[in-house]
């Protein structure tokens, strides 16, 4: 406890004390009311008729995200051009690019990698040829790519 008590207030220091603090009580209670308001006008706009009174449903409700169609790759590119093509045999590399319409370089490594993952077979007897590796039967094992 201290050794001194403070000095008393003055009869008009405790009015302006008890002043102010029915003005922030006012201010805070003025803001309550608005807050209320606005929540109330959101819930009206945000809420539509249900088939019972009593029960108010939200207006809007999150879609499911429609499946987004992806744009074809150059290797999805590169496999419809040469399966087009299946009935001819193989295609060269200059026929697969304008097909594709994408950059020769780009065909060229993407080849060369379905080569590696045996989706697509060179021709051996000229080079820059290229066809859809055949379908093999069930259970039989897949070639190994030609180099």
């Amino acid at each position: 406890m201290p050794d001194r008590l403070p000095p008393a207030a003055g009869a008009d220091d405790v009015r302006a004390a008890r002043l102010l603090a029915e003005q922030a009580l006012n201010a805070l209670e003025s803001g309550q009311r608005d807050l209320a308001r606005a929540l109330g006008a959101l819930a009206l706009l945000h809420a539509r008729p249900a088939a019972d009174p009593d029960e108010a449903v939200p207006a809007w409700v999150p879609a499911q995200a429609a499946p987004r169609s992806r744009e074809p790759t150059a290797q999805d590119r590169i496999l419809l051009a040469l399966a087009a093509a299946d009935g001819e045999g193989f295609r060269h590399l200059d026929e697969i690019t304008e097909a594709c319409g994408i950059p020769r370089r780009t065909v060229e490594n993407t080849l060369t990698r379905l080569v590696k993952a045996g989706r697509v077979v060179r021709n051996p007897a000229t080079p820059g040829e290229y066809s859809v590796r055949p379908a093999e039967p069930t259970g039989a094992p897949a070639p190994a790519a030609t180099p």
